[in-house]
């Protein structure tokens, strides 16, 4: 058996810079980065990590920018009754009992229909002016109360208290044979 030391020419592999075998010159390469032939093609962990970590930031940045923005701009409910829906009844004059506030739907808005004491009605949007959160009325103290921040109103829509800067917004309305009919709102 012959000990060759130099493969011949046709087996031959061609040279790197330095004078080493092609074969060398590669798994010396891997050695110092700790890669194997098979996963030549794979991303190392450190890039993964890398990659994993920058996606969380974007993930993160994207979260808090959506957040920071819905505490600046108000909730997409009307204040002042931006919904354009035209006439639209909304409930029976002859259901409505005196001082008894009965929620109504007006588009994407919601109204409150109140018979007074001296049987005149009242449409009121529920939106408190402030930051327009939905009013809740509450019947012991028979006023409309903010969960939000605190404004109260009396059943007639005056501000009370509170940081909202005026009163309940009124809709128009007209009754119709015997139906009330809101219009829209006065701004």
């Amino acid at each position: 058996m012959e000990n060759r030391t130099e493969p011949a020419a046709e087996e031959r592999i061609p040279t790197v810079s330095g004078g080493q075998d092609q074969d060398e010159s590669c798994i010396e390469c891997m050695a110092q980065t700790d890669a194997t032939p098979s996963d030549a093609n794979t991303v190392d962990r450190r890039d993964f990590v890398a990659w994993i970590a920058a996606m969380s930031m974007g993930a993160t940045a994207v979260f808090a920018v959506t957040m920071v923005g819905r505490a600046v701009v108000p909730p997409g409910r009307s204040i002042e009754g931006k919904t354009k829906v035209g006439k639209l009844a909304v409930g029976r004059e002859d259901e409505l009992e005196p001082g008894k506030p009965v929620l109504a739907e007006y588009g994407d808005d919601v109204l409150y229909v109140v018979k007074m004491e001296d049987s005149s009605l009242k449409v009121y949007n529920a939106a408190c002016p402030h930051v327009a959160c939905k009013l809740a009325y509450n019947e012991s103290s028979k006023e409309f109360d903010c969960p939000c921040h605190a404004s109260s109103f009396t059943i007639d829509g005056k501000l009370l208290g509170g940081p909202a800067p005026r009163d309940m917004i009124e809709a128009e309305f007209e009754v119709v044979e015997g139906e009330i009919v809101v219009s829209g709102f006065r701004v």
